[in-house]
């Protein structure tokens, strides 16, 4: 286990990511080995925290609600939250953390409004 700022990792397990799974697996993984790593699980209005790697989910459909997660990075107290997703968000009006978001998107996402801290990054295979 890392070290250091603590790190919420969101998994975006909605049926418009199974095929990137893997993926953000991988790179949740990559994180905990460098930090404090909580992983949260989320899809539809359904968050499982205290996932462990490897994570095994079952697609749900329907719109993704990033509202729990970002409740659960401030209340857990996290000093960033890497946010793996489409980007596709049921919610658009969902107040941010009080933390700075890593927005890790798929090659088709829905880019969001960056704040000063925040950062996007792509996957690109």
């Amino acid at each position: 286990m890392g070290y250091g700022p603590l790190v919420l990792v969101a998994i975006d397990v909605s049926g418009s990511t199974c095929s990137y799974w893997p993926g953000f697996i991988a790179a949740a993984a990559i994180l905990s080995r460098q930090y404090r790593l909580k992983v949260a699980v989320y899809a539809d209005e359904l968050l499982y925290t205290g996932a462990t790697l490897p994570v095994s989910a079952t697609p749900t459909g329907g719109g993704t609600n990033f509202n729990p997660v970002f409740r659960h990075a401030d209340q857990i107290g996290a000093h960033l939250l890497v946010n793996i997703t489409d980007g596709a968000n049921a919610d658009d009006d969902a107040p941010l953390p009080t933390c700075p978001v890593a927005w890790v998107y798929t090659p088709q996402h829905q880019a969001h409004t960056l704040r000063s801290g925040d950062m996007a990054l792509r996957i690109t295979s």
